[in-house]
């Protein structure tokens, strides 16, 4: 037995390099934009890791697609009912998921009050857990909270807690596909039944420079050009993209 049904698409929102609005993604992508810059000051220093070398524990790429307007650490916990001490251990791709999904519902006719315990569901692409990896580096150090600050089952949680949803609530990692595996999955459960209602949001934000130093290993898959050249002879590999959407 097979079921139809109408999938209303909600006002989007976004962070993301170069804009950030869903108009300027569009504008950028029909222009043949290029993304690729260096890591802000708020992320890490490209001069610290990067001397074009090639040597093992260098990063190879000299750049990525950063989100240039954005600071991790500016966040309102007030705002979304959070501590400052529970701010501070949460992963800022939760923190950015809240604002960024906070702001897709002002652009839709949906109320914060008319999704209090719907049979909603919500369903985060993610792969990248930075934050993790920056704590546990020096236990003693290690703010009070970490397990459930940086676990990525959380991303999806603390968004279905925050707007108090009642249906589904899972983060996915596919790698790189997780935010259109989370689509898949979303209108699955809303084609079955399962919920009636789904919020799909997907978060990369790259804050340190490990990751980019282990794909520097890999040779081939990190772009020593430091540019996406898909399906181009001049293609020497990839670079990593930082986006919240929703």
């Amino acid at each position: 037995m097979a079921a139809h049904v109408r999938l209303p698409s909600l006002s989007p929102s976004l962070t993301w390099f170069h804009g950030t609005n869903p108009s300027k993604l569009w504008e950028f992508l029909e222009r043949g934009g290029v993304a690729a810059n260096a890591p802000p000051a708020s992320r890490w220093s490209l001069q610290g890791h990067y001397d074009r070398s090639g040597k093992p524990h260098t990063v190879r790429t000299p750049g990525a697609m950063f989100v240039e307007d954005i600071d991790p650490a500016d966040f309102d916990p007030g705002f979304f009912n959070i501590s400052t001490a529970d701010a501070i251990a949460i992963d800022p791709q939760q923190r950015q998921l809240l604002e960024v999904v906070y702001e897709a519902m002002e652009n839709t006719v949906l109320s914060l009050e008319s999704l209090n315990r719907a049979p909603d569901g919500c369903f985060v692409g993610s792969y990248a857990v930075d934050y993790q990896d920056m704590q546990m580096r020096d236990p003693e150090d290690r703010v009070d909270g970490m397990t459930i600050g940086v676990g990525r089952a959380i991303l999806s949680n603390r968004i279905s807690h925050f707007l108090n949803l009642s249906g589904a609530s899972m983060t996915i990692d596919t790698a790189c596909s997780g935010s259109l595996v989370s689509v898949d999955v979303a209108c699955r459960c809303l084609q079955t039944g399962q919920v009636e209602g789904a919020i799909v949001a997907g978060a990369n934000l790259y804050l340190s420079p490990d990751q980019s130093r282990d794909m520097g290993a890999m040779r081939t898959a990190s772009s020593a050009s430091g540019r996406c050249h898909t399906f181009d002879a001049k293609a020497d590999g990839y670079c990593k993209g930082e986006a919240n959407c929703k």
